[in-house]
């Protein structure tokens, strides 16, 4: 049966306690803000909310924190965000990303205070569960970000537009002298792949800025090309 969407437009949330073990289904948010809240915020697995069918539409964000949670069958479009949007360890299901959008980053971990290592590393086991039953997880394809940073989702699981998104594997890109050579990388880029280098993931999706002007996301993308001529890059 179809879900019956409700919708609600030009709504303003400020809400400074975090929800946790919640469920929301079937809502269509029009021109709405989120000021300063916190959405399913736990440290506790079987506590997760679950955001099921929403779209956000022409919505605000500023300040304002999400996940641990489920997200199945989200849409998200022409979001504007403050300095960064954190998004904390997802399960993602079905999630696209549209329009022009803010600056959002995908977390890994939930990062809380006072979590150990093994808790950290009983929901990255977790997340790998969910993500490697799904068929895709997340679609970038139609998005252009002021930033985005996407960490946790594996690359198969990511719709992507090859022209400004590109796959770096560690099959490839496993040491940071492999970037010696490579001149023509501008340096965010640059810095985010040694990132990568030192860290343990088996891949990551890069995305080029083409939110802003031409002259800020163009050199991403010559950077792109380089790594592709370098076979530093996974080919389209």
């Amino acid at each position: 049966m179809e879900t019956k969407m409700i919708e609600i437009r030009d709504r303003r949330w400020t809400l400074k306690r975090p929800l946790s073990r919640q469920s929301f289904e079937g809502l269509r948010l029009v021109g709405c803000t989120f000021d300063n809240c916190g959405l399913a915020s736990t440290d506790d697995p079987g506590e997760m909310t679950r955001i099921s069918k929403v779209e956000l539409i022409d919505c605000s964000n500023f300040n304002s924190q999400i996940g641990p949670c489920y997200l199945d069958d989200v849409r998200v479009e022409n979001l504007k965000t403050g300095d960064l949007m954190l998004v904390w360890a997802p399960m993602l299901t079905h999630v696209t990303l549209a329009g022009k959008t803010g600056s959002i980053k995908i977390n890994e971990f939930i990062r809380r205070p006072g979590i150990t290592p093994s808790q950290e590393e009983a929901w990255r086991a977790l997340r790998r569960a969910h993500h490697a039953q799904v068929d895709w997880a997340l679609d970038i394809s139609a998005v252009r970000p002021l930033g985005l940073e996407i960490a946790g989702v594996p690359a198969a699981k990511i719709r992507r537009d090859p022209e400004t998104q590109v796959v770096v594997t560690r099959a490839r890109l496993h040491d940071g002298r492999q970037l010696d050579s490579i001149t023509d990388l501008e340096d965010t880029l640059r810095f985010t792949l040694t990132s990568f280098v030192k860290g343990d993931a088996e891949d990551a999706v890069f995305v080029a800025p083409t939110g802003r002007p031409a002259r800020a996301f163009k050199p991403v993308l010559r950077g792109f090309e380089a790594l592709r001529r370098a076979g530093l890059a996974e080919p389209d």
